[in-house]
């Protein structure tokens, strides 16, 4: 079968890396994979030879608020592709590809229209800004006209029927993930990193206001105020120089190393005795899943989202509340003096992991996408 991914880039996230699992697992089992990106940015994720890509022309003039603007426009480019290439199933990722990928009913795409919503939507857009706005009113007007909704939380699909879209157009698939590729990467030998003399914990995310670092830094320096400990950053943003500027501030700048993005971070999250979630939201939470798989215990914030889903009860880790820095801390130290709750979650972790491999979730995407077949 020929499966096609709509999409607004490849420059790094889980969402990208969700399609990279996917279209790998298709062309090893002899399936035709397209991705159609809707941008021209520098694409970070790598493919198969096999995987055909496709770029929209658009794509080099949709730049700020153009971007929605000029959705029609790509949408018509879209489906023109859509007639040529003719694949048996299409699912877009991201809102911006779902709107895209919604419109193009309009120019007689009569193919059918499934969309994947992968954040908790009304905490990813705001009022208070035109784009935000915007986004909101595009969603609640076009996301009722798909075929199908895959949304990849409980949390996702509830956040979707509170802006008014049905729940009968949802269903439910946590994201996949290639747990034996993840596992056979964490134990290559680490390059130009060594884990320092002290208990170290790591976390992994783009470096932006709704993951919540600041949370982390200050739960940091509580524990250092009992016991030495090290904190890893994985991964990079806007927010890096205030982040720094934070840890200094607190006295703790000589206890975090900031290693920015990483193709294989799995290699330095082994390494590490307990992974952080500090996130004021999560449509999944990839990296939950991949710090499981990784034999890694998890302290995650309990936020709208994947992670409780993943966790509770007791799947390989710990919830505490949002903003919450003595909660995580006192988690952290648990955790740390307490070497026997440690390998038990370590334990727990790696069998909750299995739950969400690409051989068990795969068939749920392809079933959706080419319903009808």
């Amino acid at each position: 079968m020929h499966f096609a991914f709509i999409i607004n880039n490849l420059c790094g996230g889980g969402a990208e890396r969700v399609v990279q699992t996917l279209a790998t697992h298709w062309c090893e089992n002899h399936h035709t994979v397209s991705i159609i990106l809707l941008d021209h940015s520098t694409q970070v994720y790598q493919f198969s030879s096999e995987v055909k890509m496709y770029r929209l022309a658009s794509g080099l003039v949709c730049k700020g608020q153009a971007r929605i603007l000029l959705m029609p426009l790509q949408a018509l480019e879209l489906s023109r592709l859509l007639r040529r290439i003719s694949p048996d199933g299409v699912m877009s990722v991201l809102v911006r590809a779902n709107l895209v990928h919604l419109m193009t009913k309009m120019w007689g795409n009569k193919k059918r229209v499934v969309i994947s919503e992968r954040t908790i939507t009304n905490k990813n857009y705001q009022q208070d800004t035109f784009s935000g706005r915007s986004m909101l009113r595009l969603i609640q007007h076009y996301y009722p006209r798909a075929d199908r909704i895959l949304a990849i939380s409980g949390g996702v699909r509830d956040a979707l029927a509170n802006l008014g879209v049905s729940e009968k157009l949802i269903t439910v698939v946590h994201n996949p993930q290639d747990i034996d590729q993840i596992r056979a990467k964490a134990v290559l030998p680490v390059e130009h990193w060594s884990a320092p003399p002290v208990p170290t914990l790591v976390t992994c995310s783009r470096l932006a206001p709704e993951k919540d670092i600041p949370t982390l830094l200050r739960a940091l320096a509580v524990v250092n105020t009992k016991t030495p400990a090290h904190l890893v950053v994985l991964g990079s943003g806007p927010e890096e120089a205030a982040l720094k500027r934070c840890a200094a501030d607190l006295g703790i700048a000589g206890r975090v190393s900031w290693l920015g993005w990483r193709e294989n971070p799995f290699q330095i999250i082994r390494n590490c005795q307990v992974f952080l979630l500090g996130s004021l939201f999560e449509g999944f939470g990839n990296v939950v899943v991949e710090a499981l798989a990784c034999g890694v215990p998890v302290i995650s914030t309990d936020c709208p989202g994947g992670p409780r889903e993943i966790l509770y009860p007791e799947h390989g880790g710990r919830l505490v509340p949002m903003g919450d820095s003595e909660a995580m801390a006192k988690e952290i130290l648990n955790l740390l003096s307490d070497a026997g709750l440690r390998n038990r979650l370590a334990e727990a972790a790696v069998v909750r992991a299995d739950d969400f491999r690409i051989e068990k979730i795969a068939p749920q995407y392809s079933s959706l996408m080419a319903a009808g077949m």
